[in-house]
């Protein structure tokens, strides 16, 4: 499965909801309605290490 499948099986809310806790925490920011970008490059090359449905778990 990849990530948009895994992703359509939550709710929109809990996406938004995830991203506006991401942008508070200054760890992304919002470029337009529906594009975000790292504020740290740290952070991205982070998270392009690990495994992100373990990470998508976690969050839901």
């Amino acid at each position: 499965m990849d990530s948009k499948q895994y992703l359509k099986q939550f709710p929109p809310d809990w996406i938004t909801d995830s991203l506006l806790r991401l942008e508070i925490a200054f760890i992304i920011k919002r470029i337009d309605k529906n594009k975000y970008d790292y504020c740290v490059p740290l952070f991205r090359d982070m998270l392009l290490e690990q495994d992100v449905k373990a990470l998508l778990e976690q969050e839901f």
